[in-house]
């Protein structure tokens, strides 16, 4: 019987990792069989992680007639050890994964600590929030499955001090110092930062600015 169960347990594997579709980089666009944006990058382990935003047409998306420009339904996971042949670890998160959120999907910044893997990103959020809000995912692994914390980060009222627009909350990453404190960075039209909790999943400290002139 524990032979049969090895070689079931065996069968599944090969057939999982068969899945994972692999391809040789050829030059420039990177991924070729899907629209992709705002690439960012994770080396862990002597492998490069880089995540993207997977872009979807659909009908009626021009802007000009009354539809939305970007339409991210997912953030892709590729990975590389040689940054010739790339691996497709399919999908890591989606929008909808943020109960919170209603709609739009932007930049995104996955680092490490302690062994877990923490997806910030950008999406629109619903009521009571307002505009654009910084959510965090959190996974065992650096291809998912992420699991979304069940409220965001940092909402459009905790900014509206410094500026009245209601997307300037976007494009988050993070840099974990050498003390191992870390600090999350972003913001359009104006540059915000905060400290980090150590579980990574809320501030801990209020939001501050860093003035760059022309910044956008």
């Amino acid at each position: 019987m524990r032979s049969l169960f090895l070689v079931a347990l065996a069968t599944i594997m090969v057939a999982c990792n068969s899945s994972q579709k692999s391809f040789v980089a050829d030059g420039n666009p990177l991924i070729k069989d899907k629209f992709t944006a705002d690439p960012a990058p994770m080396v862990h382990n002597g492998r490069l992680y880089l995540y993207v935003g997977h872009d979807e047409y659909y009908e009626g998306q021009d802007g000009a007639s009354g539809g939305r420009e970007f339409n991210i339904t997912e953030w892709l996971c590729y990975s590389t050890k040689d940054m010739k042949t790339w691996v497709d670890n399919g999908s890591a998160l989606k929008p909808t994964d943020f109960k919170w959120a209603v709609g739009e999907a932007w930049a995104s910044q996955v680092v490490e600590k302690n062994g877990k893997f923490y997806y910030f990103t950008t999406v629109q959020a619903g009521e009571p929030f307002t505009g654009k809000a910084v959510g965090v995912a959190v996974s065992d692994s650096p291809t998912g499955p992420f699991k979304a914390i069940e409220k965001p980060l940092v909402t459009n009222n905790m900014t509206t001090r410094w500026t009245r627009i209601s997307w300037d909350d976007i494009d988050p990453t993070v840099m974990v110092d050498d003390d191992g404190t870390a600090y999350i960075f972003w913001g359009n039209t104006q540059l915000y930062y905060a400290r980090l909790k150590p579980n990574m999943v809320e501030l801990d400290s209020e939001v501050m600015t860093i003035d760059i002139p022309g910044i956008h």
